[in-house]
């Protein structure tokens, strides 16, 4: 796996490998570290659009402490990688109906009918 291919996802950055270190401190195995940092970044990065869109860094989401899909998804990618857990993102296109309630009126009928999505692979235990 090339670590270059997300440049987004800056895991060297000081404050993302000392965040990931703080998350994890207290984990006794690979999947309790996956469980905090997934949490962490859960419950404590609020949702929300960053007015640079999807194009945020890592170091930046945490700073903001807001994202969504894409941008916490690039955040939790540079936290596994700060602790050492193999892991790539994901894109798809998503179906824009999805976002209604979120997006309304004059906003939601602008939107493309579909709209980009992100998640989180990882690599756990071999799988």
């Amino acid at each position: 796996m090339n670590l270059l291919n997300a440049p987004l996802a800056d895991f060297q950055h000081p404050l993302v490998a000392s965040k990931a270190k703080e998350i994890t401190a207290n984990a006794d195995s690979e999947r309790d570290k996956l469980k905090s940092l997934f949490f962490f970044v859960r419950d404590e990065i609020k949702f929300g659009f960053p007015p640079k869109g999807d194009l945020v860094k890592a170091s930046e989401t945490l700073k903001m402490r807001m994202g969504q899909c894409i941008t916490k998804g690039t955040l939790f990618l540079a936290l596994c990688r700060a602790s050492a857990i193999t892991a790539r993102i994901h894109f798809s296109l998503i179906r824009k109906d999805i976002q209604k309630g979120l997006f309304t009126g004059l906003m939601y009928k602008l939107m493309p009918d579909a709209i980009s999505h992100s998640w989180i692979e990882v690599k756990l235990e071999g799988k």
